[in-house]
């Protein structure tokens, strides 16, 4: 199964893995201290302890470093890269992504910068933009590409099924993803976070299988 990559940094000399992640979290957390746009690409090397030179050698520009910023943190919970532990068990593996996917959405950071770009969104739509294409479509494509390669297995069928991956990903956000972004702090026990999923899995394929 195709992995869907994380955005590609400028040509050049191999990048220096320490400085990248300095950098990334200079910029994450500026992004959330400042918002998008009143960070500039100055206070991150200087977050970073880099050189602007050293910084511009790394991204190509504060849009780059955004679309890194936000698919760092997909990343971090594997989602994109989901093809890499499947089982090709229907049920095993929608569980699994469903657990990471929760967990991603009542990530602190993830929810506070969704609302920064929720902020910022109408006088910048770029930025949501961004985050969407770096973020929630990748990992719909993920799913997509998933769900394909089962129906071609045929371990189901998807005929009739609007939308299957976004039906699926929206049934996981439940109350709890709300209640995050109006900062409400659910409080989500591991045993809570299990027993959703797996109602959220079997509702889903109930739906695929009539």
């Amino acid at each position: 199964m195709e992995i869907i990559p994380t955005p590609k940094t400028a040509l050049g000399r191999p990048k220096d893995p320490q400085k990248t992640t300095l950098i990334l979290d200079a910029a994450g957390q500026l992004f959330l201290e400042k918002g998008f746009g009143a960070t500039s690409m100055e206070a991150v090397a200087q977050r970073a302890g880099v050189s602007k030179q050293t910084l511009y050698s790394h991204f190509g520009g504060k849009d780059d470093l955004f679309k890194h910023v936000v698919a760092n943190k997909v990343d971090h919970y594997d989602l994109a890269a989901f093809g890499r532990t499947l089982t090709w068990d229907l049920q095993q593996d929608l569980h699994a992504l469903g657990k990471l996917f929760l967990s991603l959405l009542l990530d602190a950071e993830a929810v506070a910068m969704m609302r920064v770009v929720i902020s910022e969104a109408h006088q910048n739509p770029r930025i949501a933009e961004m985050f969407y294409a770096m973020g929630p479509s990748r990992i719909i494509e993920t799913l997509d590409t998933y769900f394909q390669e089962q129906q071609r297995r045929q371990a189901l069928h998807l005929e009739g099924v609007y939308q299957p991956s976004v039906l699926f990903l929206n049934l996981l956000k439940g109350e709890w993803h709300m209640q995050a972004l109006m900062g409400l702090s659910p409080v989500v026990s591991e045993s809570m976070l299990d027993q959703h999923v797996t109602a959220c899995v079997q509702q889903f394929l109930s739906v695929l299988r009539g």
